[in-house]
């Protein structure tokens, strides 16, 4: 009902959902592993093996549109990404 009602209001719960999902799985790894550099290049280099395992790309990382190759929604957003960096 609010995905259809309002679903810029569940785009935001759906957000802080995820990010708390994400500080969850953070906080359980640094309980069990010392937070350290080579600890967090293993951590990316499994997240890349899960990635492979699917079909031998990383199309997961990339949202794209073929068709529509000149979305500046998704400059946009890119740049701004940038920006907080």
């Amino acid at each position: 009902m609010l995905k259809n009602n309002l679903p810029w209001l569940y785009q935001i719960i759906i957000a802080i959902g995820i990010a708390l999902w994400f500080d969850g799985v953070n906080m359980i790894a640094r309980t069990f592993v010392s937070p350290t550099r080579n600890v967090g290049l293993i951590f990316c280099g499994i997240a890349l093996f899960i990635f492979l395992l699917d079909d031998g790309r990383l199309n997961e990382l990339h949202n794209f549109d073929r068709k529509n190759s000149n979305n500046n929604r998704n400059k946009i957003a890119a740049a701004v990404a940038g920006i907080n960096n």
